[in-house]
Order: C-alpha cells, then sequence, then structure tokens
C-alpha cells in the first residue's frame, strides 16, 4: 500500500505527468531525490506509460462511438487480433455480463465508421451496441487530485 505522500506524487503526476519534481516536491513535502528514486520504481510497476490525453475534435476526428460487443463463437482470437490493431480503437477492453468486450473507437466521419462497423461483420459477432459520445464531461479523473487521496490508503 502506498502512503499518503506517495498518492499526492501520483496524483501529481495524474494531473500533469510532464511536471517538474521540483514543483512535485514543493506540493507534497517530499525531497526532489525520493520523488525521483520512488519514479524510477513505480515505472516498472504500476505506471504502466505517461501519455497525452487528446482533444479528438479539434484534430479532425469527429465521431466518437463506445460499442458493447458480445462475441459469437466464431472468430475470436482473430477479432481481438483485428481490434488490437486497428487505428480507429482507441480503447479494447474485455468485461462481464450481457457483453464480452467494451471498445471505444474515433472516426473522422460516419463513412469510417461504417467501413468499421462492416469489417467487423466478418468476425461473427451475435450483438454490438453503439453509443455515440456527446461530450467527455470527465476523463482520467481518478486519484488525479492530491487533496483527495486518503480514500485511497
Amino acid at each position: 500500500m502506498l502512503s499518503e505522500k506517495e498518492l499526492k506524487v501520483i496524483a501529481n503526476l495524474r494531473q500533469n505527468s510532464r511536471e517538474s519534481l521540483t514543483k512535485i516536491s514543493r506540493k507534497t513535502g517530499m525531497p526532489v531525490s525520493s520523488i525521483f528514486e520512488r519514479l524510477k520504481k513505480y515505472k516498472g510497476g504500476f505506471i504502466v506509460k505517461h501519455t497525452s490525453l487528446l482533444d479528438f475534435n479539434k484534430i479532425g476526428f469527429n465521431v466518437m462511438v463506445n460499442s458493447f460487443i458480445k462475441i459469437g463463437r466464431g472468430q475470436k482470437k482473430e477479432l481481438f487480433s483485428h481490434l488490437m490493431n486497428n487505428p480507429y480503437v482507441n480503447n479494447f477492453t474485455a468485461i462481464s455480463n450481457k457483453y464480452d468486450i467494451f471498445i471505444e473507437t474515433a472516426f473522422k466521419n460516419l463513412k469510417d465508421l461504417r467501413k468499421f462497423n462492416e469489417e467487423l461483420i466478418e468476425f461473427g459477432i451475435e450483438a454490438k451496441e453503439d453509443f455515440y459520445v456527446i461530450e467527455y464531461l470527465k476523463r482520467e479523473g481518478f486519484l488525479n487530485d492530491s487533496n483527495n487521496v486518503s480514500f485511497a490508503q
């Protein structure tokens, strides 16, 4: 389990992974050297990767779709491979209950979405339910406020 100071470091990184260690040190009260050493340790462990959140609309991807898919007995491995390597798929998750997988996709237009859906038909999926994203109200908000880390202990 992480200490409250360590959780505050993580929360600061979740807010801005490019913030200097000196600023994080001031906010958390931890020495820069300690933060640096912990980050080296975390990188191979629970920090999977550092990334940037994009506003897809501003780069021309105006159709955002979240889809739930129920997989048939058909070509599960082939479908997984297709989704893992498909450039339109932003996130791909195995889930439980009525559906088997959840995908988040981004398309420039509805024509690209239609082509993507036509390709999926070949994999023998049993059901697919699409939800068009109108607006993101909160993204990557879990454990990113250093003032609210005590719940995680």
